[in-house]
């Protein structure tokens, strides 16, 4: 079977092939509650220590999440959602995200295989991304530095003083100039 990233609900990209159906598409709300039930504990521990938002608080005020987010499903289960969400009068400026079900584990070395295309996709229209991540969450910091993220010293900017590290991306690749 072949992986596939959907830009559009009309249009799909093969973007690599493997014996799993890896589908990538926009998110329905059915997408959006499976992953406010089934939201793996980093995530909800990373949210809580960044605001004190609920997941559903998180995901209902994420901007036009319907365009700026997709899902990874693998044989028809959703591992989590993510999106770029631009800044409203930057010059082509987004902060990206993920949030992961608890199905992401059992997934993650096929995820970590297949990110760095998807990723390069997910931000071609964007000339700098950031956002930040708890600096509790020691996994997803190697996986951002991996993925070839700049993660900056840790800050106490969440809630109670939770520390947090910001981590940024200049794309030199950027489509839009």
């Amino acid at each position: 079977m072949s992986t596939t990233i959907v830009v559009e609900e009309e249009e799909a990209v093969d973007v690599l092939s493997d014996k799993t159906e890896l589908i990538i598409r926009r998110p329905t709300l059915e997408d959006i509650d499976f992953v406010i039930e089934n939201i793996r504990n980093e995530d909800l521990v990373e949210t809580r220590a960044l605001g004190g938002k609920t997941v559903r608080e998180c995901l209902e005020t994420t901007p036009d999440i319907e365009r700026n987010a997709w899902v990874w499903e693998n044989n028809g289960v959703v591992i989590c959602i993510f999106g770029v969400n631009p800044i409203v009068g930057g010059d082509h400026l987004g902060v990206i995200w993920l949030l992961a079900t608890k199905f992401f584990d059992d997934n993650s070395i096929t995820f970590a295989f297949k990110c760095k295309p998807i990723v390069k996709d997910v931000i071609k229209l964007f000339k700098y991304v950031f956002n930040y991540v708890y600096a509790e969450n020691r996994k997803s910091i190697r996986w951002l530095k991996w993925l070839g993220f700049n993660v900056c010293k840790a800050e106490p900017i969440g809630k109670n003083g939770a520390k947090f590290h910001r981590f940024e991306m200049w794309n030199d690749e950027c489509v839009i100039q």
